[in-house]
């Protein structure tokens, strides 16, 4: 299937009142944009997150798959309006069950290689005013993922999503949200954290967890 991006989308830090009217600071409300703008090591030109453990070298680019949509939609009762996720790409035909961790593609000018899952966190229900987003996040593991910069460029919407190489199979990004927060195996895991190709942050999260929980 060939791989297409949806949507590019850039967002600022705003305050923001959660489903209790409290209020909270984020830049998850991105916004579509159509020209074409540099991609670099740090991120999208024009993007800015407020939290530091949001953006950096390992997650310069957030990616979330068109497909969940319909699983989320269905949930809310409502469709979401994209990009609901606060992603900076929207794309289809490139979801969790099939990206690995170590994958090589190009966009545009820039190529990138997928770095880590995204873990989610609450500020999605949040903003959505959906208190039990982040329950179903964690029902289907449809969470999205990261990129790395390998080279910089300018992107678009228009830009072909291309990829050129494949990462290992075992990090698989389903796989890693599976064996991080419902198919705990200390073997597989210890596999894992050999890999170069995963971030440090994923694997510290990862040894933090499994510690908490004695394994």
């Amino acid at each position: 299937m060939k791989y297409k991006i949806v949507s590019l989308n850039i967002g600022r830090s705003e305050a923001l009142r959660d489903y209790h009217q409290q209020s909270f600071s984020s830049a998850i409300r991105k916004i579509p944009i159509s020209a074409a703008v540099l991609l670099s090591k740090n991120g999208l030109s024009g993007d800015y997150s407020h939290e530091p453990f949001h953006g950096g070298k390992q997650r310069a680019l957030h990616v979330f798959c068109h497909e969940n949509y319909a699983f989320y939609n269905d949930k809310a009762g409502y469709q979401l309006p994209i990009p609901a996720f606060g992603e900076n790409l929207t794309v289809a035909g490139y979801d969790e069950s099939i990206a690995n961790v170590g994958d090589v593609l190009r966009i545009g000018e820039a190529v990138v290689q997928v770095s880590h899952p995204t873990e989610r966190c609450a500020k999605i229900g949040k903003s959505l005013g959906l208190p039990k987003m982040l329950k179903w996040v964690h029902e289907e593991l449809r969470t999205g993922y990261y990129f790395r910069v390998l080279e910089e460029g300018k992107i678009s919407i228009a830009s072909n999503l291309e990829l050129l190489e494949t990462g290992p199979a075992h990090l698989n990004v389903a796989a890693l949200n599976r064996l991080l927060f419902k198919q705990p195996d200390r073997a597989e895991m210890d596999r894992v954290l050999l890999s170069p190709l995963l971030s440090p942050q994923w694997k510290t999260r990862a040894r933090e967890l499994y510690q908490r929980t004695g394994l």
